[in-house]
């Protein structure tokens, strides 16, 4: 995992984009050929991400906004992957490198490429 901090200095009164620091921050404004999904729903400490066998569990934050990032959208599973948590107090973020999709895809916005 990687963990790192947003500016200190952001004014308390900015809503918060946590699309932004994935595009931005994260992803450097480039995504290129990534697929990049947002759960609309944000996780709490302790609830889990079921991934094929592999099971991740939010454990920085007390709340958490999750993306998942598909690296490389037209190969098959299991390749290169990963989930971002970000605290929407804070905008700190979490990478968690990857190799599978959520099971539940399905509940999650695709929003890069629209």
């Amino acid at each position: 995992m990687t963990a790192c901090s947003a500016d200190e200095n952001r004014h308390p009164q900015q809503p918060y984009d946590t699309t932004h620091v994935v595009m931005q921050k994260v992803l450097s404004g480039n995504p290129g050929g990534k697929v990049v999904y947002r759960l609309d729903a944000a996780l709490k400490k302790g609830d889990k991400i079921h991934a094929m066998a592999h099971i991740y569990t939010v454990e920085s934050f007390d709340a958490a906004q999750i993306f998942f990032i598909d690296d490389e959208p037209e190969a098959n599973w299991e390749h290169p992957c990963r989930y971002i948590l970000i605290d929407p107090q804070t905008d700190d973020y979490k990478i968690i490198k990857a190799s599978a999709p959520p099971n539940n895809l399905d509940l999650y916005t695709k929003i890069y490429p629209e």
